[in-house]
């Protein structure tokens, strides 16, 4: 559990002006990156690299960065297996796909032995079903072509594989999107 940050001395770019015009200097007070790194936290759960990042930001020096995320995963408050699967669990409801998942986690910077331990359950499908008749299912009553064409390309912007897509607008859509299509289609 907790992070797999590069906590190496060095790892962290000092800054010698941190954001909002802040200056700090190399010897900042490891009490006050503790405080900002736990207000941080107050708004969200957040990734190691996330924490990182924004004390970076500050000008924190890199032995102060890595004692408050030691700090800080030490109180259970930093996980970055806890908010990856949080995450996950969030964005699958919202009806992210995996491609998506997995790119956003990356960005937070969540190491990928991790993002594809989350991602290895795939059991997205029923929900995705659901919310494909909830958006779409009155649609396909008036014109089931228009409406697989809409599912499929909110699937794909979604960040959903094309053999999860047609799987899913079949199930969801089923007959209707059938009677639709035209002779020559597949």
């Amino acid at each position: 559990a907790g992070c797999a940050a590069d906590t190496t001395p060095g790892s962290a770019r000092v800054a010698q002006s941190g954001a909002f015009g802040h200056t700090m200097g190399t010897d900042a007070d490891p009490a006050q990156a503790r405080a900002r790194a736990l207000r941080f936290l107050g708004h969200q759960d957040r990734s190691c690299r996330e924490v990182e990042v924004r004390l970076e930001r500050y000008g924190y020096t890199a032995p102060v960065i890595a004692a408050v995320v030691q700090w800080l995963q030490g109180l259970g408050y930093l996980d970055d297996v806890r908010y990856a699967q949080a995450f996950t669990e969030e964005k699958v409801r919202a009806g992210w796909g995996p491609v998506r998942i997995r790119q956003a986690l990356l960005r937070k910077g969540v190491v990928p032995d991790v993002v594809a331990e989350q991602l290895r359950g795939g059991g997205e499908a029923l929900a995705l079903v659901e919310m494909v008749r909830r958006r779409f299912g009155a649609r396909a009553e008036q014109d089931p072509r228009a409406a697989r064409r809409k599912a499929e390309g909110f699937l794909a912007r979604n960040g959903h594989e094309w053999d999860v897509i047609r799987q899913v607008v079949q199930s969801a859509l089923g007959a209707r999107v059938e009677n639709g299509r035209d002779a020559g289609e597949t």
